[in-house]
């Protein structure tokens, strides 16, 4: 089970408990709480993408696995622990369901949006 930590710590790094990632990122556009992204994962470990953008509190289309970790309170985002937040259907707001043309009955059936444009190998 893979388990965002936004900052480990170095004796959990030592004991190799955690393991050390990085991903680059850049906002493309936005556009009515929703935005484009280009993600470049610096080392590969399954599910980083994903992750990461769980801990950045904007997850990706369709993460019904890892969005669950982002709560909201009076609009504003916050990382859950993950022991407070078990893996449920993603959740978006009507306005945005509305303009994906989706029922709340369909969202489960949303796939996770991450793209590959590009793949660089070394």
């Amino acid at each position: 089970q893979v388990v965002p930590v936004p900052v480990p710590g170095r004796r959990s790094l030592a004991r190799k408990e955690v393991k050390n990632t990085l991903t680059r990122y850049r906002v493309l556009g936005t556009a009515r709480g929703c935005a484009l992204l280009q993600l470049q994962p610096k080392t590969a470990f399954p599910e980083q993408l994903p992750v990461h953008l769980a801990l950045l509190l904007c997850p990706a289309l369709g993460d019904h696995k890892h969005s669950s970790r982002v709560g909201r309170v009076l609009g504003v985002p916050f990382l859950l622990p993950p022991e407070a937040a078990p893996t449920r259907t993603q959740v978006l707001d009507e306005e945005l369901l509305r303009r994906l043309g989706l029922s709340p009955q369909q969202l489960r059936h949303l796939p996770l949006h991450i793209h590959l444009q590009q793949l660089v190998l070394p």
